[in-house]
């Protein structure tokens, strides 16, 4: 089987399955060799003729594809509802090649790629979606994790689900969705809709997974944080809070759709290779080490300056490969994404959030002034002092975001007990605060 990929209607290049190696080999079309923007390059520039291959990283993230190419795939909640709905067809995922999971990628994936020949959802027609449905739905694929039968109600369910459900990133409950801005209507975003509509992504509440433990009330918290690292100076793409019976989505602008077109989007993962399922196998030095090699503006230096402070202050210690992204427009700049998936995340007898995924001075956790101000210092950063004590002053105010989002009480204390406001080990609380003057 052969993959084609394309771009802004540009074919960039095709796939080709190796078996026996089971790797993929990838090489541009000449026409984009010499008319298209760097997509990848880092690890994959544009050269005539060449074939690219990455048979050493690791298949389980990868799966035989260059990282570019792997960074469309679904995670694992977008396999979920993959894997049922592949069993309505009689199908497994199990038995998916890595080329086929493109194919039923399609059109549909984050950022700007696209895959032919297209495996589903060519026939998907314009609908409309009710979000208790989406939660309805998904709840159902979690607990049954695709082996039950399906009534024809939810058959239709799960379309929808497929449709919004498999693209977005990350392990948690998630959709992406289209917004009819005049009859504020929601519709699958795995399209583009035109420039009446505004692209959303959407945090289902009230949809758990044991296996990541999200409390209940997580779209608030997170919504909290989202407030907390605005006042915090951090870049991100509008948010809030969309309320439907009990429960409470987090919900954010897309920033791989800007006025109805697409962008291009790579994340650190896919951009540099790192393998996001090896925690404390990279470090915040290799991060800003990749935005040398992209010649990225200084600004960007700064903003991923406050975001790793802002990790270490509010404990979002999920601060993996894949929750770094880049993006690049059709004039081939290349820029570092708005913050996304910033929220509390520490869990200390986790296996991924016990201790920072990324490494800051040779260290995951016991962190000290020092460690941060070296590398501010490193990157020139000449503002380091004053970020971090911005940082910490918004931090310190995590009671006021809190309860602007109704966070329950216990909640609201016990994330509070944990914050770095500091610096040295586990100290916490406000007798803590240093200043940096």
């Amino acid at each position: 089987m052969n993959i084609k990929v394309r771009i802004w209607d540009q074919l960039v290049g095709a796939l080709t399955w190796n078996d026996k190696r089971r790797v993929a080999v990838f090489e541009y079309s000449p026409n984009f060799v010499k008319n298209g923007p760097e997509l990848a390059p880092l690890l994959m520039p544009l050269i005539e003729g060449e074939s690219y291959e990455f048979r050493t990283l690791p298949f389980d993230t990868f799966k035989g594809l260059p990282p570019m190419i792997a960074d469309s795939l679904p995670d694992d909640f977008g396999n979920y509802i993959l894997k049922a709905w592949l069993v309505k067809q009689g199908k497994t995922i199990e038995k998916l090649a890595p080329l086929e999971r493109l194919g039923y990628v399609g059109k549909r994936g984050m950022g700007a790629l696209e895959y032919e020949p297209v495996l589903a959802g060519a026939d998907f027609k314009p609908t409309n979606i009710d979000i208790s449905e989406l939660v309805e739905i998904t709840r159902k694929v979690f607990t049954s994790e695709g082996q039950q039968s399906y009534s024809d109600r939810e058959d239709s369910l799960l379309d929808k689900i497929l449709r919004t459900g498999t693209s977005a990133g990350g392990a948690r409950a998630k959709a992406i969705l289209a917004l009819d801005e005049i009859n504020q209507e929601y519709k699958p975003g795995d399209i583009l809709h035109g420039p009446d509509h505004s692209d959303w992504l959407i945090k289902l509440d009230g949809v758990t997974n044991d296996i990541h433990g999200d409390p209940e009330g997580y779209g608030r918290i997170e919504y909290a944080y989202y407030k907390m690292a605005n006042d915090a100076g951090i870049n991100m793409s509008e948010s809030k809070l969309l309320t439907e019976g009990n429960r409470a989505h987090f919900i954010t602008r897309r920033f791989d759709r800007t006025d109805g077109e697409k962008v291009h989007m790579q994340t650190l993962s896919g951009l540099a290779g790192f393998d996001y399922r090896l925690p404390g196998s990279y470090s915040y030095e290799q991060v800003f080490t990749v935005l040398r090699k992209m010649r990225l503006l200084h600004n960007d230096f700064v903003e991923q300056f406050r975001r790793m402070v802002f990790n270490v202050v509010a404990r979002n210690q999920d601060d993996h490969a894949k929750n770094i992204s880049f993006l690049m427009h059709k004039n081939g700049h290349w820029a570092l994404s708005p913050a996304y998936d910033v929220s509390y995340s520490y869990n200390p007898a986790g296996i991924w959030t016990s201790q920072h995924q990324l490494s800051i001075n040779g260290k995951r956790d016991n962190f000290e002034i020092n460690d941060l101000l070296k590398i501010g210092e490193e990157n020139n950063i000449s503002s380091r002092k004053a970020i971090i004590q911005q940082v910490i002053d918004a931090v310190s105010k995590w009671e006021v975001f809190a309860k602007q989002a109704n966070v329950l009480p216990q909640q609201i204390d016990q994330i509070k007990s944990t914050h770095r406001l500091f610096v040295k080990g586990h100290n916490t609380g406000n007798k803590n605060l240093v200043s940096l003057s």
